[in-house]
């Protein structure tokens, strides 16, 4: 899909709601900005808040993989202005996943 203001309008909308959404939306969400890695032109600022709202919102609820991928995609198609703030909020974050095994190992420094 290419890129279209009213679809970035939409994610900044649906992601200012602060819903917990499924991780299968979340996913959507991250393939979603890492389609555009590939594009030539400059990506507007408005694509680059939502991607920040996003960083924002939900950087607890993607996998290490995905934060990789997203911080490749800043190297990329970083926005000089946003994407260092994007770039903190995603390095901030616990990957999905991780706070499981991190229960899992004080479990057993209890035994």
């Amino acid at each position: 899909m290419d890129y279209t203001g009213p679809t970035s309008v939409f994610i900044q909308v649906l992601i200012g709601k602060k819903y917990a959404l499924p991780y299968k939306v979340v996913d959507g969400l991250v393939f979603h900005f890492l389609r555009f890695k590939s594009v030539e032109d400059q990506l507007p600022l408005l694509w680059h808040k939502s991607l920040l709202a996003f960083a924002e919102r939900y950087r607890n609820d993607i996998t290490e993989d995905q934060r990789d991928a997203l911080l490749d995609l800043l190297l990329a198609k970083g926005h000089p202005l946003v994407g260092p703030e994007v770039r903190r909020q995603l390095i901030a974050g616990r990957a999905r996943g991780l706070e499981k095994e991190m229960m899992q190992g004080d479990d057993l420094m209890m035994e």
